[in-house]
């Protein structure tokens, strides 16, 4: 089974992707920068790098024009 783990450098992450490995779970981790990728690799996990702002930003104008359709 498949795990994609967001913020996958973290503390958690890191913890969850050696415990989900261990277990024969397929790991991917979603990390900002591609220097964090060695740390998500020796965890286990195949390193995604993405950028998340373009989803922050959306988000953002979502939540504010819900705000402001009432």
């Amino acid at each position: 089974m498949p795990v994609v783990i967001a913020g996958g450098h973290g503390r958690v992450a890191l913890l969850t992707t050696r415990l989900l490995t261990g277990r024969g779970l397929r790991v991917s981790g979603i990390i900002r920068r591609p220097e964090q990728g060695a740390d998500v690799r020796a965890a286990g996990a195949r390193p995604l790098v993405a950028d998340p702002t373009p989803v922050h930003e959306a988000v953002t104008h979502v939540a504010a024009r819900s705000l402001t359709d009432h």
